[in-house]
């Protein structure tokens, strides 16, 4: 009979052992999240984000516009000027 509770506090020692083991990892995992939450990013922030996207995009699709407007000017001012200067040898 004293064996058999022996052998249950055998156990129960065991578990307890296995217990405060598995608690020390849950803490150290506690602990890296912690410190880890600082680097995290919110729905705010990332609505922040897109928002600065949206804005830059707009910008650059404003800067295309205007630089191709200059473009096809260059181009259609060259156009004229060498059908006058051609116009003037013929």
């Amino acid at each position: 009979m004293l064996d058999k509770c022996d052998n249950r506090i055998g156990l129960i020692e065991k578990k307890a052992e296995y217990v405060d083991h598995a608690l020390n990892q849950v803490k150290t995992d506690l602990a890296t999240l912690t410190t880890r939450s600082v680097e995290f990013v919110t729905k705010g922030d990332l609505h922040k984000e897109v928002g600065l996207l949206h804005r830059e995009i707009g910008l650059v699709h404003k800067e295309m516009s205007n630089q191709t407007k200059w473009m096809v000017s260059t181009i259609l001012a060259a156009a004229a000027l060498c059908m006058t200067v051609a116009k003037f040898w013929f």
